[in-house]
């Protein structure tokens, strides 16, 4: 969350982001990229487990668990396994690398060239960040209270 106040900080002040913070955001995108594909790959090899060490309704449980998981990580819409996250930071530093002033500006959130880009990048950032990603990650923590219910 640290990488993400920091490129928060430099939208809420319009300024460009220095290319050490982008180097270290996706420095930070590959190592997560390495947890995302444990979970798909945990959740693949349960399916097709054969030895159950517990009970069928704590299995059922974590198998939903671990399907939650990679539900979050590989939404059914997000082909090919872009994320809005490395959609930001490909377009940000491409921008950087070509000297734009205006390393903000996506066509794709706003079409207005003379708009307040940095502000709009904030709302729609600040939405997936307060409100779609806490939304999506429920029910990783509804079956996870469910699992460790069936555990006990």
């Amino acid at each position: 969350m640290a990488g993400f106040a920091e490129l928060q900080r430099h939208l809420e002040a319009k300024s460009s982001p220095s290319g050490a913070l982008l180097a270290f955001l996706e420095t930070r995108r590959r190592d997560f990229e390495i947890e995302r594909d444990l979970a798909h790959q945990l959740t693949q090899h349960l399916a097709s487990a054969e030895r159950r060490p517990v009970r069928s309704d704590a299995w059922a449980a974590l198998q939903t668990y671990c399907e939650a998981i990679a539900d979050y990580f590989y939404p059914a819409n997000n082909i090919a396994h872009t994320t809005w996250y490395t959609r930001l930071l490909d377009k940000v530093r491409g921008q950087v690398e070509r000297g734009h002033t205006d390393v903000w500006w996506d066509p794709s959130i706003s079409g207005d060239p003379k708009g307040d880009h940095a502000r709009e990048q904030l709302l729609h950032l600040t939405t997936i960040a307060l409100r779609d990603l806490p939304e999506a990650f429920k029910p990783i923590n509804a079956s996870f209270a469910e699992l460790q219910t069936k555990l006990l």
